[in-house]
């Protein structure tokens, strides 16, 4: 079974990562931020990563990807939660042939409401236009599946109808 430091060390040395190890000084409100939204100790591999890493991140010639953990925020004690309880925690960018970008936006569900799990808005820009995805589509039930499929993504060169579950 993987963990997220298996999958670092798979990855990192192949796309040289950029890992921020969490600071000390935020601890203490990821430990609050955990406890005020309980759904999010279902998935064990989400707290080990708000307890463990600010931000990791990913820059190569078609893809741009980041998890953000506590590394997105500046001043304050908590990462923003959308009004409908999504907390977004990560984007995937994907650049294809004729100037047209695939963006999408990863957020974890803190309801008790939907099912369990990680969610995905998308966005695809073009020269002509910008095309929001105003809906949350069920991606996947847990966080190291989640980086499993993203880095699986990288690997083979992700396409957009596959991305997008076309």
């Amino acid at each position: 079974m993987s963990t997220i430091q298996t999958i670092l060390e798979k990855y990192s040395p192949k796309y040289g990562l950029e890992i921020e190890p969490l600071y000390l000084d935020n601890a203490k409100y990821v430990d609050t931020f955990i406890e005020k939204h309980p759904t999010i100790k279902l998935d064990k591999s989400f707290v080990n990563f708000l307890q463990k890493y600010e931000t990791i991140g990913l820059n190569t010639e078609k893809d741009n990807f980041g998890i953000y953990g506590w590394g997105m925020i500046e001043e304050l004690n908590e990462p923003p939660i959308e009004d409908n309880d999504y907390l977004g925690f990560s984007t995937f960018i994907k650049d294809f042939e004729k100037e047209e970008s695939l963006s999408i936006t990863f957020f974890y569900d803190l309801s008790s409401e939907r099912e369990q799990g990680i969610y995905r808005k998308t966005c695809i820009y073009t020269q002509d236009e910008i095309t929001y995805e105003s809906d949350y589509h069920f991606f996947c039930n847990t966080f190291i599946e989640f980086l499993e499929i993203i880095f699986d993504w990288i690997d083979k060169n992700v396409s957009k109808e596959e991305a997008l579950g076309n």
